[in-house]
């Protein structure tokens, strides 16, 4: 029986459960963990706990968010609303009656080259 904990990415969002992989994190918690779109940081809401079966294969916490993690994560939002102002301005500018509902960047971001590409 796998030990996990409950996770959410965002303020008001679905939890996931994530493995554990013995390491100790409180409720509370910001994290690092595997996630299907890459490294993501999210909260520890639901303590440790054992679950019988899951559903399907559980992803991993990797650790316990590091300053440099956080920090980061506070220059990628910058990145997201970069992103969702330049994705309105293209819809804008092309008439299409589409809507952005959001923009997201995970922890791994690829540097910037300096050459044009």
């Amino acid at each position: 029986m796998p030990d996990v904990v409950g996770i959410r990415f965002k303020q008001c969002g679905k939890i996931y459960n994530f493995e554990v992989n013995g390491i100790e994190v409180p409720p509370g918690a910001r994290v690092v963990v595997e996630s299907e779109m890459g490294l993501s940081l999210g909260f520890v809401v639901l303590p440790i706990r054992s679950i019988e079966q899951p559903e399907q294969q559980l992803k991993k916490v990797l650790r316990i968010a590091t300053d440099e993690d956080l920090e980061n994560d506070k220059n990628n939002r910058s990145m997201e609303e970069e992103a969702r102002a330049f994705c309105m301005e293209k819809v804008k500018g092309r008439g299409l009656s589409m809507k952005i509902v959001g923009t997201e960047v995970t922890l791994e971001i690829l540097p910037q080259s300096s050459e044009p590409g």
